[in-house]
């Protein structure tokens, strides 16, 4: 199993609190799918739960080598918890393609977050 791209990022929970309590209506379908959105209003800390998954969605997308927006949305990344908790995400078209161009068959995240800040690790192999 080789590495074939690796990203990461790292984001003040504060900043993404402030961000949705201004724009709350551009964030779902722009940033956060619905789902997403869904699920951290569901959780006892919102803000810490936003602000994790837009690190996640950063650093899959600097794993792919891309920024937002020319080639791929935040949207493009979905992420979610499986059935025993650990988080994962799914790709849309557009990514799953970039993601087999690369040669990669997978992409793992590890996510993490404190009082402060939220960080997540994207790894393709």
């Amino acid at each position: 199993m080789h590495v074939l791209g690796l990203g990461n990022d790292i984001i003040e929970i504060e900043r993404v609190r402030r961000f949705v309590e201004k724009f709350t209506d551009r964030c779902i379908g722009r940033i956060y799918t619905l789902a997403e959105w869904n699920y951290c209003w569901n959780r006892g800390n919102p803000f810490a739960s936003l602000a994790v998954r837009f690190a996640a969605k950063e650093a899959v997308l600097k794993a792919l080598g891309v920024g937002i927006g020319a080639t791929l949305s935040l949207t493009s990344v979905e992420v979610y918890n499986n059935a025993l908790g650990a988080p994962n995400i799914h790709l849309d078209l557009k990514a799953d393609a970039l993601l087999s161009q690369k040669g990669g068959k997978q992409i793992s995240i590890a996510l993490s977050h404190c009082r402060t800040f939220a960080s997540a690790v994207a790894v393709i192999v």
